[in-house]
């Protein structure tokens, strides 16, 4: 089995779902978990897809992640939380170096080549995150 199809295997992902989510087709896709060689832009959307490195030398280029609200994330220092709740202003409330989501947030952190595929956490906040606002409809959370 390879390790592309180890992966897909691990998240529960059909080809199809895959095929879908990476914008090519199953047969593309077989064929790439067959070993033969497409374009390097199919093994980098793939990649970042599933967010695992699967090809040596080729490393996911974005992450989306979500919060709901009440969810909380702690800082190493206060000077970072502070730079998180400026950057997330309406979203979060910040005690110390924990800051808590008050709705649900969802962005992509994008790893460029500035500041290494490996290292987003070099980046300032502001230079490494474009949020995407959910519609208030989805915050099913009860008010406190």
């Amino acid at each position: 089995m390879t390790k592309l199809r180890e992966i897909m295997k691990r998240h529960g992902m059909t080809t199809t779902a895959l095929a879908t989510a990476v914008g090519i087709s199953e047969r593309t896709l077989r064929n790439i978990a067959c070993g033969s060689a497409p374009s390097r832009r199919a093994h980098q959307a793939i990649t970042t897809t599933l967010g695992v490195e699967i090809w040596p030398g080729i490393l996911p280029s974005e992450r989306r992640l979500s919060f709901k609200r009440g969810d909380q994330t702690e800082f190493a220092t206060i000077e970072a939380a502070k730079a998180a709740a400026r950057e997330f202003r309406g979203h979060v409330k910040r005690r110390g170096t924990v800051v808590t989501f008050t709705r649900s947030v969802s962005f992509v952190v994008s790893y460029n080549s500035a500041h290494g595929a490996r290292a987003p956490a070099a980046a300032k906040i502001s230079e490494s995150i474009r949020y995407e606002r959910k519609p208030p409809s989805n915050d099913h959370s009860p008010k406190t």
